[in-house]
């Protein structure tokens, strides 16, 4: 009775402070320091009290683990490092009851095995897992996963290797497993699409049970999968609409003191926060929101809610996480769960909610609404009035008609329809007080009159490296037009940028970009090309499967910068990357920026969590010229690409860093090992 009492006072006193709390902290996230704080203490906690032998390699264990890796990738502590892979040698980087156990509870230590060979590329880091999971993979039967935990134990470890491998068939066979567990096990499947929640195995059918943890499990499971598989594989789809309808129905079953409650749908039933389950829906929905597979508008408060409410109520002074419900396979398991319960995998899954979490702090105001344009850019044969509108209640638009950049405080305040009677290219921000800025939006405008296209200017000489200053003489064909060039950048028109008069003298580093116009035709496309002026030819090359090549910047960047360089694949597809990073990289995770010829044969870059899809295909043996302009603060950068005689075009603007860092000084290439014998060279690497 006296233990019950004290029970009941720590979680009254605990409830009434995050009363209070929520009254003035839910609004919004703490300080990404703030939250890396968090995440160091709870983990210093663990690790000081639990050596890494100890730690066993079945399923609850390796969900720590993968929350100590997360808790270094988000705070750069090698402590945490160091105590993984003392974990890993302690345990031979096997698999309890070998490499043919189709148990996802013994599958799970290969995720953290995964993410060690992606930090030191150590083969035999894969050797036990790979073994385990092509028996799999090469067997006829799919019935392995009779419990919503074994998605999240399995699917990660599938996922990743099969794009560590180049093949298809791990994914393949993971849609398999999975499906079934969704829709065939116990008749109808584990997942009610009612509901869009899952039964944690056959016997909670028709039950109206559904359980917090098991449905975080494949929560998580779902939104790694998400992380790891191109956007192209056939099953991508499935995977995502099934993560958006949880997502739609979990914010809706979340408590006051921001907790989900271990029986989702009766929380009454056991009315006390629950650690563990409350974590992994955090981890999914902030990752979600990062990856921009949720709307942050939508979203952001429950994971603010959430993480507030966690910091608040579980998490003791010394770093202890409480209400963790122990194990078991139901909301009636391991109960009473209190403000001293606690457990390895529920520490884990915080972790790996933090990590996320921190992603979101430097970004968790929620944008302006980008402008639309009405009608939008295209071709006409007469002047147009263009409406140009946000879904911002109360924002304010800014816009510009000669090609430089608008800003909250650079261009014409929007203040009715905008005519256009020349070609043009109409630029628009949004921003509203409390918000960030809108992305900026653009479009040209071609107004033909009937007289014909004026041909491009051509420059000679050409755009290059040159040792010394060039004099660069702008020509068209077109007699009787003129001519106007820009040199800071812009893009000139027929009324922004020098009327040219006669060469154009380039005495440093510069693009120049030039357009000619004439009275009654179709003004020129722009010709862009840039001149570098006495630089080194600075340059990498990697080979197939030959590691990372670096080559130091000529000096530390700290600040907003401009860097530029040409790459030259062998082959297309290849998957290569160049990118930028604080120190020499030993894996893609260490790269800041990353540009990359991909395995499908377009261009993209790193936003953050992920590659973003792009339509810029590239061809074996032509050298494309990229300009990334970096903003070290921010951690945001954005990449255009120039291919040979054509126009600069964006391939993606203001992506977030990859690894957060506050300075760059070094240049990364890689070459995957895979097709083999390819070979990518970067040359004229600047700074």
């Amino acid at each position: 009775m006296y233990l019950r009492s004290r029970v009941f006072r720590h979680w009254l006193l605990a409830s009434a402070l995050v009363f209070v709390f929520s009254l003035h902290a839910f609004a919004q996230l703490p300080s990404k320091a703030a939250i890396l704080s968090t995440i160091s203490s709870v983990n210093n906690y663990w690790t000081q009290n639990n050596s890494a032998g100890s730690i066993n390699n079945t399923w609850d264990g390796a969900v720590y683990m993968i929350g100590d890796m997360d808790a270094y990738a988000a705070t750069g502590n090698s402590n945490y490092l160091s105590y993984a892979q003392a974990w890993a040698s302690a345990h031979s980087y096997s698999l309890v009851n070998g490499n043919t156990t189709r148990d996802a509870n013994y599958q799970a230590a290969g995720e953290v095995y995964v993410r060690l060979y992606q930090l030191s590329g150590t083969a035999s880091d894969l050797t036990n897992i790979t073994a385990d999971v092509k028996s799999i993979v090469n067997s006829s039967s799919s019935k392995d996963w009779t419990w919503v935990d074994a998605l999240n134990m399995a699917m990660p470890v599938f996922a990743e290797l099969g794009q560590i491998n180049n093949s298809t068939t791990y994914s393949a066979k993971m849609f398999s497993e999975y499906n079934y567990t969704k829709t065939s096990l116990g008749g109808p499947g584990l997942y009610n699409t009612t509901e869009h929640l899952w039964s944690r195995d056959a016997t909670f059918l028709n039950t109206n049970i559904y359980w917090s943890r098991g449905n975080a499990w494949a929560f998580v499971a779902l939104a790694k999968v998400l992380e790891t598989l191109p956007t192209n594989d056939p099953h991508y789809s499935d995977y995502l609409s099934t993560f958006q309808a949880m997502a739609a129905k979990l914010i809706t079953l979340q408590q006051s003191d921001g907790f989900w409650y271990a029986n989702l749908l009766n929380p009454s039933q056991y009315p006390t926060p629950e650690t563990s389950g409350t974590s992994g829906f955090t981890y999914g929905l902030a990752w979600g929101i990062n990856a921009g597979a949720l709307s942050s508008a939508t979203y952001l408060p429950a994971v603010t809610k959430a993480w507030n409410g966690m910091v608040a109520t579980a998490v003791h002074s010394n770093g202890f996480l409480g209400y963790v419900q122990g194990q078991g396979t139901q909301p009636s398991s391991s109960q009473p769960t209190t403000y001293n319960s606690t457990a390895d995998f529920g520490v884990g899954l915080f972790l790996e909610a933090g990590n996320q979490v921190a992603k979101l702090a430097s970004a968790s105001i929620t944008p302006v609404a980008a402008p639309t344009f009405n009608p939008g850019g295209g071709s006409y044969s007469s002047a147009q009035t263009v409406t140009i509108s946000t879904t911002t209640s109360g924002a304010s638009i800014r816009y510009t008609t000669d090609g430089s950049t608008p800003s909250e405080t650079a261009g014409t305040i929007y203040s009715g329809p905008v005519s256009i009677s020349a070609t043009t290219t109409l630029k628009a921000l949004a921003y509203e007080s409390g918000f960030t800025d809108s992305a900026v939006t653009s479009a040209t405008y071609t107004i033909s009159t009937g007289g014909g296209t004026v041909a491009a200017p051509t420059f000679n000489p050409g755009g290059g490296t040159f040792s010394s200053a060039q004099t660069v003489t702008v020509s068209t064909t077109t007699s009787g037009a003129s001519i106007r060039y820009t040199t800071d950048g812009s893009t000139p028109s027929e009324t922004a940028g020098t009327i040219y008069s006669g060469p154009v003298s380039i005495s440093s580093t510069t693009t120049l970009k030039a357009m000619a116009y004439k009275t009654g035709m179709t003004d020129s496309a722009v010709t862009s090309a840039t001149y570098t002026i006495g630089a080194v030819n600075r340059s990498l090359t990697g080979s197939s499967g030959d590691g990372f090549h670096a080559l130091a910047l000529t000096s530390v960047q700290t600040g907003t910068f401009t860097a530029t360089f040409d790459a030259t694949p062998s082959a297309s597809p290849e998957n290569a990357v160049v990118g930028l990073s604080k120190g020499a990289a030993t894996a893609y995770t260490g790269i800041a920026c990353i540009a990359r010829f991909n395995p499908t044969g377009q261009i993209d870059a790193y936003n953050g969590t992920g590659y973003v899809a792009t339509t810029i295909n590239y061809s074996a043996g032509v050298t494309y010229h990229f300009r990334l302009v970096v903003n070290v603060v921010a951690n945001t950068y954005s990449v255009y690409v120039t291919p040979p005689g054509g126009s600069e075009l964006t391939v993606g603007l203001n992506y977030a860093f990859r690894t957060a860092v506050t300075s760059l000084d070094t240049w990364n290439l890689d070459e995957n090992a895979t097709p083999a014998g390819c070979t990518i060279t970067a040359s004229n690497l600047t700074p």
